[in-house]
């Protein structure tokens, strides 16, 4: 029975260490990496209000799949995934990517 016990124990140890438990959800790290993209991508259209449209269609459609688990380092989460969008004018893409965010009082933000 005790060994039952410490074999539960380890495994939950594990999966709080990686982030299983109480890291962020999928749709946790979508949000995070828009809000950065836009942040990233809206200042290169100021000024043209079609170009901050596209930019902004592009960036809500984006689609988003966790690979793997993520990473905690001093709070911060790090997450690999692959996105899946299309770029204004162009075909569809993926593209690898590593989310970092960290849980505040508003929620999971970005870390970067």
């Amino acid at each position: 029975m005790f060994k039952n016990k410490l074999s539960g124990l380890l495994i939950a140890l594990a999966l709080v260490s990686c982030g299983m438990i109480g890291g962020p959800s999928d749709a946790d790290l979508l949000a995070a990496a828009k809000q950065q993209m836009l942040e990233d991508l809206l200042p290169t259209a100021q000024g043209n209000e079609a170009a901050k449209q596209a930019v902004q269609t592009a960036v809500n459609a984006i689609k988003f799949e966790k690979k793997g688990i993520c990473n905690v380092q001093k709070e911060v989460h790090n997450c690999g995934g692959e996105i899946t969008f299309t770029p204004p004018g162009g075909a569809e893409m993926k593209q690898l990517v590593m989310i970092s965010v960290k849980k505040t009082d508003k929620g999971w933000v970005s870390a970067d």
